[in-house]
């Protein structure tokens, strides 16, 4: 699975290698799977942003699925709740 050329499998900081890659890689990516740890937690508190999500949609193709863990919704809605609209501020469609 590893080995197919369509994937490219990425596995370092997120917020810099998106902000160091925006430019360059421009509406290259199908599908974006975001595995961190939730939102509570020091480094990853960056990746939920407004400024992350902007960064990003520059490298997705129109279309583009986003899978981003994030807590759970009913444990903690509080927390997921500002996701959803940091996510609904710069993607046309979000589903919850």
């Amino acid at each position: 699975m590893f080995d197919n050329n369509k994937l490219e499998w990425i596995y370092q900081d997120a917020i810099e290698w998106v902000k160091d890659n925006q430019s360059t890689k421009v509406n290259e990516y199908d599908v974006c799977i975001i595995d961190s740890t939730d939102p509570t937690i020091g480094i990853s508190i960056g990746l939920f942003s407004v400024d992350f999500y902007n960064n990003l949609k520059c490298l997705l193709k129109e279309g583009t699925i986003i899978s981003q863990q994030c807590d759970t919704q009913e444990k903690n809605i509080e927390l997921v709740l500002p996701i959803i609209r940091n996510c609904d501020l710069q993607y046309i469609e979000t589903k919850k």
